[in-house]
């Protein structure tokens, strides 16, 4: 394998490296975009999304890459299914959802 994974989250990553760059946090964002559209694009929904759920791998190249993990909550949707049940880590739940 050409990477070794590293045993921390993305915040555990940012306290200990300390402010990211611009360009990182774009590279982060972009990479984490892809594979959430590939989730949705075989069905499914991780539903707890947050920085504690994404770790880091260290490449051989020098760039970090974000992992997702804990699909504890996911579900498969069907694009035209209304989901209405609340769920998440409580102190990451939108008030809005907790209104509903």
């Amino acid at each position: 394998m050409i990477f070794e994974m590293l045993d921390v989250s993305l915040m555990e990553y940012i306290i200990k490296k300390g402010k990211p760059s611009e360009e990182y946090i774009q590279l982060m964002i972009e990479k984490l975009t892809q594979a959430l559209k590939y989730l949705h694009s075989k069905g499914i929904i991780h539903r707890d999304l947050k920085l504690e759920n994404i770790m880091i791998r260290n490449m051989k190249s020098g760039l970090p890459e974000p992992v997702l993990i804990d699909f504890g909550l996911a579900e498969f949707a069907d694009a035209k299914q209304v989901n209405y049940s609340r769920c998440g880590t409580a102190g990451f739940i939108a008030p809005e959802v907790l209104n509903f």
